[in-house]
């Protein structure tokens, strides 16, 4: 193995074809499988509200888990996080269509998200400091 990362199994032509059949899949490749907005949406409910696992949900969205495999699927839980983090949202707009644009609404919803948190954090910070006046005044 080189030093390049982590070498996953290709599909197999028939694993593809199974992968793109499923309407939750938004394109399926030999090395990748990427998913619709719906599917993520479905997903992280699923995931976060139900507190169901990644294999019960694969398996209720008709998506074989043994096709992804467990490093895939490990995958495909981390990068919804990231998203959810960095957007707010799961984008509709992907990098080879527009990159780095989110529609509207979207934008609008992250940058309400952004200032809620830079509100909290301005909050923290206060008693912070509302706490250290406090203790160098006695």
């Amino acid at each position: 193995m080189t030093g390049a990362g982590i070498r996953r199994n290709k599909f197999t032509d028939e694993q593809v074809e199974i992968l793109r059949n499923n309407p939750y899949v938004r394109s399926a490749t030999e090395d990748t499988v990427s998913f619709t907005v719906e599917f993520k949406e479905e997903f992280w409910h699923l995931y976060t509200e139900e507190d169901m696992m990644p294999y019960d949900i694969l398996c209720q969205m008709d998506i074989d888990y043994y096709i992804l495999g467990s490093s895939r699927v490990q995958g495909i839980v981390n990068n919804m996080k990231k998203e959810r983090k960095r957007y707010g949202c799961f984008r509709r707009i992907y990098r080879a269509d527009t990159p780095g644009k989110l529609p509207l609404n979207q934008e609008i919803a992250r940058l309400k998200m952004e200032v809620e948190y830079l509100r909290q954090e301005k909050e923290f910070l206060k008693k912070i400091i509302t706490a250290e006046k406090d203790g160098k005044s006695k």
